[in-house]
């Protein structure tokens, strides 16, 4: 978000002539916008990826169960961030509707361009509920971040489909899956990975090593790994050493050096994780305060660029400014109100996902039950 937003407000920092320290420290702090969409990879591929193995290992996945927690998980905050992205389009148009047309494409670097206009067409917004944007549409509106859900959707389906198929954790297919079962989602995994685009998937592999994460800090006490990755994570020397690893890597990225692409971003990040697996913040109102931001985060990630689009090119038509008191007092505002937007999004929307989830359960059930009575 804040990446973002100092995009919108001020000027690439070529422009500036006499940068001072004050500057150049926020330059480079407000740069890691995609940097930390790699980071959210490789965690989503610890927390989802670890729950599918988990499940597999107990022998209790069940398609239907995993499909009702993602969905219900996904959509809970993604209808209403399409309907609150065209509603904020809409009225942005009639302020500023040149300011739409994709001409500020260079200056924000995302949202709608000249090659790809806005779109907010019923056959768009579908395409973005299904979370195909990217492959047959272009995200919905002005909301550019919406390209990475099409990435996390796929992931989500390919992963237990990839471990049905291969026996990666048991030698024989799970459950009461037969070999034509697995055959089938042998088939349904190589025909996605076949069409879909090559980039998705080639970035699968970052959300792959949150998954390897899980799976090394979780071997089992009669596993050979157990000690080993014991010992690994309670050692001081890797902590450290990853932790300045990662901040090379981050910035090499910055600078835009070889050692600081996105899978080694991922490698670095996933050894950090797995060096500090077990290990806990001592000082309670930080943890809290983690805690509370990773449970908005989602939101805010859907809800922030429409709004900040519409206040920086619908009503500011895209001005850009040098730094300076002013426009640093402005940025600050802006920011603590797309905050506050995104806490709203969170306490109208995403705290009610296991409701949501449970009321899909039901429908579910029921209809599974109504379907072997029979009429």
């Amino acid at each position: 978000m804040l990446g973002h937003l100092r995009a919108f407000l001020f000027v690439e920092f070529s422009s500036l002539t006499h940068p001072s320290p004050l500057d150049r420290f926020f330059y480079f702090v407000t740069g890691f916008g995609h940097q930390a969409v790699i980071v959210f990879f490789v965690l989503s591929g610890y927390f989802v990826g670890g729950s599918v193995l988990n499940a597999f290992r107990q022998n209790r996945f069940s398609w239907n169960t995993y499909a009702t927690s993602r969905l219900s998980r996904l959509w809970s905050v993604l209808i209403p961030a399409l309907v609150w992205t065209w509603l904020l389009d809409r009225m942005g148009q009639r302020l500023n509707s040149d300011a739409y047309l994709g001409f500020l494409r260079d200056h924000f670097h995302s949202g709608p361009s000249v090659e790809h206009p806005l779109s907010l067409s019923p056959a768009t917004f579908v395409s973005n509920l299904l979370f195909l944007q990217g492959i047959t549409s272009p995200e919905f509106g002005t909301n550019g971040p919406l390209w990475s859900l099409t990435n996390e959707f796929w992931y989500y389906v390919l992963f237990p489909l990839g471990l049905h198929a291969s026996g990666l954790i048991f030698r024989k297919p799970q459950g009461s899956l037969s070999k034509k079962g697995a055959l089938t989602q042998l088939a349904i995994f190589g025909i996605l990975v076949w069409v879909l685009p090559a980039g998705l998937t080639q970035a699968g592999f970052v959300w792959l090593l949150g998954a390897a994460v899980w799976w090394l800090s979780n071997p089992g006490p009669s596993s050979p790994l157990y000690l080993v990755v014991h010992r690994f994570n309670q050692s001081w020397i890797a902590r450290g050493f990853f932790l300045v690893a990662l901040a090379v890597v981050l910035t090499g990225a910055r600078f835009g050096k070889p050692w600081g692409g996105d899978f080694a971003l991922g490698v670095v990040f996933a050894l950090c994780m797995l060096s500090w697996n077990g290990a806990s913040l001592k000082t309670l109102w930080l943890r809290e305060l983690f805690k509370w931001i990773s449970e908005i985060s989602y939101s805010l990630y859907l809800f922030h660029f429409p709004f900040l689009f519409f206040i920086c090119a619908g009503m500011l038509g895209g001005s850009q400014w040098h730094p300076g008191l002013n426009a640093y007092l402005i940025f600050t505002g802006l920011a603590l109100l797309t905050l506050v937007i995104g806490i709203l999004a969170w306490l109208l929307f995403e705290r009610h996902t296991p409701a949501a989830r449970r009321l899909i359960e039901r429908i579910l059930n029921r209809g599974i039950a109504e379907k072997r009575t029979g009429p």
